[in-house]
């Protein structure tokens, strides 16, 4: 079986990096914590899939993780499996991006470093959010610290860690 090239890519481990360093930085944004280690299986299969990206469309980083999960049907069907699907690359990513000092563990959080990255990622503007996963991932990762409880997000999004 061979694997697409735009999988491939999407399933890059450094990719996938720099998606969970926007959600972390996101996170720390909105509440000055950073987030738990198992929040962050939650960005990659939401940013990195169009079909649950999509969902991010016509939102900002006031709309709030609540209003965003309730307004999308698609997303209440798919996200369990979705996430069930991503925890391997998620995992690849995670342990890439600690062994490259993109974070830093400490507790059970982790710690997005600064300087990690020789050139700042940008998504390109002017396309949709499904296009611009790391815009995409900060925001879920704003949503996520303006509720800072992992417990209270999985259990709104019908998730078990």
């Amino acid at each position: 079986m061979t694997t697409s090239v735009d999988v491939y890519s999407q399933t890059n481990p450094a990719f996938l990096g720099v998606v969970l360093h926007e959600f972390a930085k996101g996170y720390h944004k909105a509440s000055d914590t950073y987030p738990s280690y198992v929040l962050m299986y939650l960005p990659c299969p939401i940013v990195v899939s169009k079909k649950l990206a999509r969902t991010l469309e016509g939102t900002n980083a006031t709309t709030g993780l609540a209003k965003w999960y309730l307004r999308s049907p698609e997303l209440q069907i798919n996200i369990v499996n979705e996430v069930r699907r991503s925890v391997t690359f998620t995992r690849r990513a995670l342990q890439y991006a600690l062994l490259s000092n993109v974070f830093k563990m400490r507790d059970s959080t982790l710690v997005p470093l600064d300087g990690a990255f020789k050139t700042k990622p940008k998504d390109p503007t002017g396309r949709r959010i499904e296009d611009r996963p790391f815009t995409a991932a900060n925001r879920l990762g704003q949503w996520c610290g303006q509720v800072d409880s992992a417990e209270r997000i999985f259990a709104l999004l019908g998730l078990r860690p």
